[in-house]
């Protein structure tokens, strides 16, 4: 990759934080702005306080906390809480959007380099720099997760037309990884991938009557999995003490359905209409050709199974296909039309005037999320700054339906109305009193005196994995009619510690599944390696 690309790249990417530049951060697209921006405060916080991988959101549900960080996708939080440590915090967000976008770029020069010459890499590359869905999901929805897995999608993509349609082994290695990435940083985006890649690889395994290809793409999806074993096993197995995960977010709003967001699910039923039309255009103009197009067909093919997804008579699969409602809504598929859009079109020879179109048409789209930010901005004002924002977080931030524990009575937080009024330790027996000595995102210490046996609450929601003790012996604890921590002391002083304590058999499982998959594709990698350097004296020789 030389210095034009990168340079490209860079530049092309800054159109993804141009309105934040002139506007600010946008609050308008609902909550994850406060989510993530609250998150990695809080990551951090945790950091701070000597936790290096944190499960327990101390500041979420107003400060009554909730087990966010134990099933959320990790490494998002992980890449946002790095930026604030290193950077102003008002930088962060941009910071972390940008860089998305040049991610996405270099990870569609790496792709393209399969099918097209320099010149249309760098291209295709910036065509994918300013992506519609992207640049929406960046700028009105600031779904900063969705956004980073959606930035290595050519990765996948790339490894994923290597085993099809070259059958190499050695990258299912790649996609194991690449798609590993995926479910460790947003679950519902991996889900996308997930069945998009499995539907076309079904259609392009029938087409070409080839089933050790298709058995090579499973092998690594389930690789995938078993790499994410660390992660999964210990959300998965503590799920039990969590709400239905019928409280996920989901709407099933396909094409030109009108909704209270119609201008932006109009432009992307517009857009998504145009690509696929653009797309079997392409395909019928690839199947003339001489030359081997096997892996352009099936990017197109990537680019039709999105487009399927939104169509109104799939409502039925969205219901009753396995995980497919954790998608949360049909347009989420639309990355893959701006992953196989601009590679199938530059692919086709003499087509000049419909790479001017589609250049016309990405940046007409593109110009979209920063006329509705001034549109709403002329409407409603300016956007407000982010340090009136954080500093509304010195009272904690909202809470989560998905994460609140099931059968305690808690519930979700999110205006200081909502939440019990009580102090950080208290009791309503008479002669009982306490002090905080210690108050960390999952450390509590507290110095307890009474003459008589005591029960106190702490302003804290109660889940199973608070451990608590006291003068150092395990001391049990309970949950009141609102959800809070609660525990009984003896008469006397005592010094009462809760900790939140990760499982172990859980995370040992998890972990052990991790490594011996890691050690299977180092072991794989390692043979495949061997036979390549075995093969190239037999064909040099041959040649």
């Amino acid at each position: 990759m030389n210095r034009k690309t990168i340079a490209v790249v860079f530049l092309c990417s800054l159109v993804s934080i141009s309105c934040f530049a002139a506007f600010g951060y946008s609050h308008y697209g609902g909550t994850d702005y406060q989510y993530h921006l609250s998150s990695w405060l809080d990551y951090t916080a945790a950091w701070k306080s000597g936790v290096a991988y944190p499960a327990w959101s101390a500041a979420a549900n107003l400060g009554l906390g909730e087990p966010r960080f134990y099933f959320y996708p990790p490494i998002s939080f992980w890449f946002g809480s790095v930026l604030s440590l290193l950077l102003p915090l008002k930088l962060v967000p941009a910071v972390f959007v940008w860089l998305s976008f040049c991610l996405a770029g270099f990870s569609m020069y790496l792709l393209s380099g399969l099918f097209l010459p320099p010149r249309g890499r760098l291209q295709v590359s910036a065509l994918y720099c300013v992506s519609y869905y992207l640049l929406i999901t960046a700028s009105k929805r600031f779904a900063l997760a969705e956004l980073l897995a959606n930035a290595f999608l050519p990765v996948v993509c790339y490894f994923f037309v290597k085993i099809l349609v070259k059958q190499r082994r050695s990258a299912c290695i790649g996609l194991a990884i690449a798609m590993a990435l995926a479910w460790q940083t947003d679950v519902p985006a991996a889900m996308n991938f997930a069945y998009t890649l499995f539907i076309a690889s079904c259609i392009y395994c029938l087409q070409t009557r080839r089933v050790r290809p298709f058995l090579l793409h499973i092998g690594a999806q389930v690789l995938s999995l078993a790499l994410s074993g660390w992660y999964f096993v210990p959300a998965y197995m503590a799920t039990k003490y969590m709400s239905s995960t019928s409280s996920l977010p989901y709407d099933f709003r396909p094409l030109f359905v009108r909704t209270a967001t119609a201008f932006l699910d109009e432009t992307l039923s517009a857009f998504a209409v145009i690509a696929a039309a653009l797309l079997i255009f392409c395909l019928a103009s690839l199947r003339k050709s001489e030359e081997d197009t096997d892996g352009v067909r099936l990017l197109i093919y990537l680019g039709l199974v999105a487009f399927f997804f939104q169509l109104p008579f799939t409502r039925l699969l969205w219901e009753h296909l396995p995980g497919l409602r954790i998608v949360g809504f049909p347009f989420r598929f639309q990355t893959f039309f701006y992953v196989a859009l601009p590679i199938a079109v530059f692919s086709l020879k003499q087509a000049r005037t419909l790479r001017t179109f589609v250049f016309v048409l990405s940046g007409t789209f593109a110009a979209f999320p920063f006329c509705t930010c001034l549109y709403w901005a002329h409407a409603h004002g300016s956007f407000k700054p982010m340090s009136e924002y954080v500093r509304s977080l010195d009272g904690g931030s909202m809470g989560m339906t998905e994460y609140v524990p099931k059968g305690t009575g808690a519930v979700v937080v999110r205006t200081p109305d909502q939440q019990p009024r009580v102090g950080q330790v208290s009791s309503s027996d008479p002669g009982c009193s306490a002090d905080v000595k210690s108050w960390l995102p999952e450390d509590r210490e507290i110095d307890t005196t009474a003459q008589t046996p005591c029960t106190y609450q702490l302003r804290l929601y109660y889940f199973p994995f608070w451990h608590l003790t006291i003068d150092g012996k395990p001391l049990a604890a309970s949950f009141g009619k609102t959800g809070l921590l609660n525990f009984s002391v003896p008469a006397g002083a005592h010094h009462v510690s809760a900790r939140f304590v990760r499982p172990v058999e859980p995370q040992l499982l998890g972990e052990a599944i991790s490594f011996v998959t890691l050690l299977f594709l180092a072991t794989l990698y390692r043979h495949e390696k061997h036979n390549n350097r075995k093969m190239t004296p037999v064909m040099a020789l041959s040649n």
